[in-house]
């Protein structure tokens, strides 16, 4: 059985790093005490590889949740305007005019070149770059 071995089952490794990476960031008493067990079970060296997530061990999804990156504005817009829908509320998100200006370039010739130019979208978000423009 488990409580016999001094390596973490492959089929287990996952799920053990990810509640012991998890318990740094969550203060559960139930996640310490896991914790604890996989520390007693496979050893400090185990623990600490798992709370650096060496190895890149820790399940994707987890590390999103608790990354420290805020969640994008449409994503915010969309859950309010689901909270306003169930709670009866006329509320639409706000539109973004964003307009971007390319940055200024930098010539080291003092001749002109013909520029052709290329668009890049990005949702409803469109950006014109000039093929031989220099972005510092």
């Amino acid at each position: 059985g488990i409580h016999l071995m001094s390596k973490c089952p492959p089929d287990l490794l996952s799920y053990a790093v990810t509640l012991i990476w998890a318990s740094s960031i969550i203060d559960l008493t139930g996640l310490r005490k896991t914790r604890k067990y996989f520390r007693h079970m496979y050893g400090e060296e185990f623990e600490n590889d798992a709370l650096k997530n060496a190895g890149g061990v820790v399940n994707d999804r987890v590390v999103s949740q608790f990354s420290a990156f805020p969640p994008s504005t449409s994503l915010v817009d969309t859950y309010l305007k689901r909270i306003a829908d169930d709670h009866g509320v006329d509320w639409n998100p706000p539109v973004y005019d964003i307009k971007l200006k390319a940055p200024k370039t930098f010539s080291t010739s003092s001749t002109t070149s013909a520029t052709t130019s290329s668009t890049k979208s990005c949702g409803s978000l469109s950006v014109r770059f000039a093929e031989n423009d220099t972005y510092m």
